[in-house]
This record gives structure tokens, C-alpha cells and sequence, in this order.
């Protein structure tokens, strides 16, 4: 709910933004509701690689509003240092899932988390 409320916030107070914006920008609710839409997904993940799907789904929503004031030069320079940052942690989030699967052999958060606490009490 505090995500959908936060998107309808934003959306609403960004009018005098749409209005007076020098180009079109009729993506613009698109692109907040498809990031709204992504977080959801990502709160409700029950598995590593769904919650990096909706990661990188929420992720490219934030590229293309970022990028929407592409003629100004602090734009595009933010779109690209976000992009290569972003790219540079998706690495890391992948990487960290394969090692999580190579531990434990499953991608199911419960079940992680169930191996994890049976290797806890053998060892104790």
C-alpha cells in the first residue's frame, strides 16, 4: 500500500512537470506505474531469481524517466552513470545468487532459509 500510494503521490504532484515539459512525455505515468508495478512484484518475490527480474525490470523504468531530459547535458550524463552503476550491481546481485544456489541448491526463499537453519543446529 505505501508503495502504491507513494506512485499515486509523485504522479499527482508531477503535473506542473507534464505540463510545461519542453517535450512530449506521455510515457511518463507509464514508466512511474511500471516501476510501482515492479516494486510490488519485487515486495512479494518468493524466489532469488524473480526478485532480480523485478530488480532489473524496476531498474530500466528508472533508466528511461531519468533519461527523459535527454537534450540537457546533466541528464545523459546521469542516465549513463546510472546505467553503468546499475549494470555493475546486477552483476553482484547475480553473482551472489549463484553462489546462494550453489550452497543450497534452491532459488525459494523459505527453502533457503530452512537449510539454512537445519545446517545451524548440526553444527551446534
Amino acid at each position: 500500500m505505501l508503495i502504491i500510494g507513494t506512485t499515486l503521490f509523485v504522479l499527482r504532484n508531477s503535473h506542473k512537470y507534464i505540463l510545461y515539459h519542453l517535450n512530449p512525455v506521455t510515457e511518463y505515468s507509464f514508466m512511474m506505474t511500471a516501476a510501482c508495478f515492479f516494486l510490488v512484484l519485487l515486495v512479494s518475490s518468493t524466489s532469488l531469481i524473480f526478485m532480480l527480474i523485478c530488480v532489473l525490470g524496476f531498474s530500466l523504468s528508472l533508466y528511461i524517466l531519468v533519461m527523459y531530459d535527454i537534450p540537457y547535458k546533466k541528464s545523459l550524463e546521469a542516465t549513463s552513470k546510472y546505467f553503468y552503476l546499475s549494470t555493475l550491481s546486477a552483476a553482484f546481485i547475480l553473482s551472489g545468487t549463484f553462489m546462494v544456489y550453489t550452497c543450497v541448491h534452491t532459488n525459494v526463499f523459505c527453502n533457503i532459509s530452512c537449510i539454512l537453519f537445519e545446517r545451524a543446529n548440526q553444527n551446534a
